[in-house]
């Protein structure tokens, strides 16, 4: 039996293609088609030949992911490998031969052992606060952000703030609410740097209570590594969480940047705002029903004056036609009317 692509999420969820020796994913134009505009036309070309399977990028704008790395060349693809293009996950299934019967091949992660399962995927926000912290406002209202949006800050040295999205407990929104926490800071503290990365960290590392457990975990090491290359003022992310997120924020593309500990640099984006549309439906007020509205009108036509009663004594008002235009005429018996 051929290995077969199976999509775990995104528009497609639960399909599944057998693989023959070529297949191409992408929005038009495919073999595997996606409505989905972070595709591009041609997006990915799959390999399949003598039970190994490769991956290759056409060329596509938003790139082809691999276990959460860009890849930019041809890729063997190994049982348990995640593939992500657009909103898109993707795992190729293998199949081998045993006791005469086909049967699929485990995923190399069914074994693992105590140290993988301490592995966890969060966001971390690094935000360095040019020692306003020293005052300790700032750093009570960056706390306040971080944990309303929920995180957790793990330490704040000399300055800075180091908070993680997905402890103790790992949710899907976490690079969202990350991201919300970072604008949240931006707009009450004075002209802070800001960093956010997605990855994996272990967590045994924090219950050691290691004092560099950041610069041990990919994640928090480039985001450490943006909050030092950002501007005052302006919040930097890395190309996988602002693939997460660019239907709920406007980002401006940066480019690569140069992370200390980084053998490869890292694509940079600017988080600039949310996007307009995303307005929290919980945050609008309710709607307030009006009263029921009695009108009545007498018209004067000798005259043109018109008489409107709202149904209160107090509520009658007096419309004379006058030079082109209506005004407010004081009703008889009534003081005039003050002018505007």
């Amino acid at each position: 039996m051929a290995p077969s692509l199976v999509i775990k999420a995104g528009p497609l969820a639960g399909r599944r293609f057998e693989l023959g020796p070529e297949l191409v994913v992408g929005r038009v134009d495919a073999d595997v088609t996606i409505e989905d505009p972070l595709l591009s036309r041609r997006h990915a070309l799959i390999r399949s030949a003598r039970g190994e399977v490769q991956i290759e990028d056409l060329g596509s704008r938003n790139g082809t992911w691999v276990n959460g790395e860009r890849i930019t060349g041809v890729m063997r693809i190994e049982p348990g490998d995640v593939i992500e293009v657009g909103d898109t996950s993707l795992e190729v299934e293998f199949a081998r031969e045993r006791d005469g019967r086909t049967v699929l091949a485990p995923r190399e992660d069914a074994g693992r052992g105590k140290d993988d399962e301490e592995l966890r995927l969060i966001s971390a926000l690094f935000a360095d606060l040019g020692g306003s912290a020293a005052a300790g406002e700032s750093l009570r209202t960056v706390t306040g952000a971080v944990e309303r949006f929920g995180g957790a800050v793990q330490a704040a040295p000399e300055g800075r703030v180091v908070a993680l999205f997905g402890l103790p407990d790992e949710r899907d929104d976490d690079a969202e609410r990350a991201a919300r926490a970072a604008l949240a800071i931006r707009d009450t503290v004075a002209a802070p740097r800001i960093g956010i990365a997605t990855g994996e960290i272990d967590v045994e590392l924090l219950d050691r209570g290691d004092p560099r457990w950041w610069a041990r975990s990919d994640a928090t090491n480039v985001a450490a590594g943006l909050e030092s290359l950002a501007d005052p003022g302006t919040i930097l992310v890395e190309q996988a969480t602002a693939r997460r997120l660019v239907h709920e924020f406007e980002f401006e593309p940066l480019g690569d940047a140069n992370v200390a500990g980084r053998g490869e640099p890292v694509e940079a984006w600017k988080l600039i705002c949310a996007q307009p549309d995303e307005v929290a439906e919980s945050a609008a007020p309710a709607p307030v029903a009006a009263p029921p509205l009695s009108l009545r009108f007498e018209v004067d036509w000798k005259t043109g004056e018109v008489l409107l009663d709202l149904g209160e004594e107090s509520e009658q008002i007096r419309l004379v036609y006058d030079g082109g235009r209506w005004r407010i005429a004081p009703l008889a018996g009534a003081p005039p009317r003050p002018s505007s």
